[in-house]
């Protein structure tokens, strides 16, 4: 890897920062916030002397947990057919591959 190259937070940490967290999930840093106030998410405060006391990480295996546990789409009215489904979850999965050449091409 040269000096240039960046990878994501993920890739070299179990522990993320706020902002990396929401990036990792793919939610706003304020929605991260409100699972860590709600418990849903434990986080640690000021810890690994990176930051100030201030400083808020997460441990991504407890982000795995949550996003294992939380449904990709709510449905409330009807069950949704597998196709539209199977549909769905190829377009995340181009736009996260599209995300991670975009990131690529960033860093370079």
């Amino acid at each position: 890897m040269s000096g240039k190259e960046r990878l994501e937070p993920w890739a070299s940490s179990k522990w993320l920062s706020k902002s990396a967290a929401a990036k990792y999930i793919h939610r706003h840093v304020d929605a991260v916030q409100e699972l860590i106030e709600s418990g849903e998410i434990p986080a640690v405060y000021g810890a690994f002397n990176r930051g100030g006391s201030r400083t808020i990480y997460i441990n991504i295996d407890d982000l795995d947990a949550y996003m294992r546990r939380t449904p990709f789409i709510k449905e409330s009215s009807h069950e949704m057919p597998y196709e539209e489904y199977a549909s769905l979850q190829s377009l995340q999965e181009s736009m996260s591959k599209s995300m991670a050449l975009d990131g690529r091409k960033g860093a370079a």
